[in-house]
């Protein structure tokens, strides 16, 4: 009876390391770094085509902080490269921002970055 008692601990342990291994990659998976190794800067061309996001994932914005922010907008702030009053304004140089389901929209809110110099993505996320 021993050994039966042992081999069923021995099979939970394993069946936990396996749903902690499979949480750990999941979250890992879920976080990007936002214009990859160049990061957040003038003339972003970020996301790649066909890159794809799952809501809940983090967005990961690295720039210098004396230079840019990350200013979360909605599609009128988007396209009129402001920042609309009550907007989620970030200004740390790494930022994490959690990405919902559907399109999210960035700009950089500083001096005319986002008009002038493309400043701005917007990432859709399923």
């Amino acid at each position: 009876m021993a050994a039966a008692g042992g081999g069923a601990s021995v099979n939970c342990l394993l069946v936990v390391s396996l749903l902690l291994l499979n949480s750990i990659n999941l979250i890992a998976g879920h976080t990007y770094i936002v214009g990859g190794d160049a990061g957040w800067s003038y003339n972003i061309n970020w996301p790649q085509p066909g890159q794809t996001f799952v809501a809940g994932g983090t967005l990961v914005f690295k720039y210098p902080a004396r230079e840019h922010n990350v200013a979360e907008v909605d599609v009128e702030g988007y396209s009129r490269c402001e920042a609309p009053p009550g907007s989620n304004v970030y200004s740390s140089g790494e930022d994490y921002v959690k990405l919902h389901r559907g399109d999210n929209y960035f700009i950089c809110g500083v001096r005319s970055h986002c008009r002038d110099a493309g400043m701005r993505i917007v990432v859709t996320a399923e």
